[in-house]
């Protein structure tokens, strides 16, 4: 088995274990929920091709569904040669896929099967779309990666009941504690999604704390350093601040819907990158 063919297998696998079972709808009533999703990004593959590519999914008055791809397509049986096709060339094969994107007004990964056929270089005819379910599964937008970043702490006001709390623990005479680096601090990202990363560092943090994070993931693509919300303390337990190196779950904080979409394109990119050099493109 080849390495794509293990590649596909497994995203093949996972696809089949997370998405949950189809609820039952009428036509009309899926019509109208996939016409919702017109312009979502999306992550097309092959069910039975090695074929993966970035496209938005649209929808014309008519209804009908279409792929605007993004980038170029890995895998295709049978690229075109040309950009628009002429009357008698043959008409391109049928390609059963899974469609997967995020719905961030309800906050889940929306995931549909359909049947594609090529169209022009850039664009492709959906048909037999269907939603086979919903899940907040943001995985595949999930990065995996080692790279180099900054952590800011933002500041923090004290309450009136731990400013009470702190002198009189000075009146009692015990020792303050020592004022929080508050950064930059350098830190390791080991994975990234549309909702927040993996981090790992060799300062300590605690629950609900507040930083500001600076990745060249994000900042060169002009998106500004991010807020962040410490979520998880991955490997908390006794003695654990004593360790050379912690690592957190940060989340995303107040981000609009067209950064969390932006964030998306790029992550999706960078699974894509990836996927390339694996099979030595």
């Amino acid at each position: 088995m080849g390495l794509f063919d293990a590649l596909r297998n497994r995203r093949n696998k996972r696809e089949q274990r997370d998405a949950p079972k189809r609820p039952a709808s009428n036509d009309a009533m899926e019509r109208e929920a996939l016409n919702t999703y017109s312009w979502m990004r999306v992550e097309v593959s092959g069910q039975d091709t090695p074929l993966f590519f970035l496209g938005n999914l649209s929808f014309s008055d008519s209804g009908r569904a279409q792929l605007q791809q993004i980038g170029e397509a890995i895998g295709e049986p049978d690229p075109p040669e040309k950009e628009f096709p002429e009357d008698d060339d043959p008409e391109p094969p049928l390609i059963r896929v899974l469609v997967r994107g995020y719905d961030e007004k309800q906050k889940l990964a929306v995931h549909m099967t359909g049947v594609i056929r090529r169209f022009t270089q850039t664009s492709w005819r959906v048909e037999g779309l269907r939603i086979e379910g919903k899940d907040n599964d943001r995985a595949f937008f999930r990065y995996d990666t080692i790279r180099q970043g900054t952590l800011t702490r933002v500041p923090k006001e004290e309450t009136e009941e731990e400013q009470a709390a702190k002198k009189q623990a000075e009146a009692e005479g015990a020792e303050p504690e020592p004022p929080k680096e508050m950064g930059p601090i350098p830190c390791e990202i080991r994975d990234v999604s549309a909702g927040g990363v993996r981090i790992r560092t060799k300062e300590t943090y605690e629950m609900g704390e507040q930083v500001t994070l600076e990745t060249d993931i994000f900042t060169s693509r002009k998106i500004p350093p991010l807020a962040c919300l410490v979520q998880r303390i991955i490997d908390k337990k006794e003695g654990y601040k004593k360790a050379a190196f912690h690592e957190y779950g940060l989340k995303f904080l107040d981000l609009d819907v067209e950064t969390v979409d932006r964030m998306a394109h790029i992550i999706m990119e960078l699974q894509m990158k990836e996927m390339k050099r694996q099979l030595g493109g």
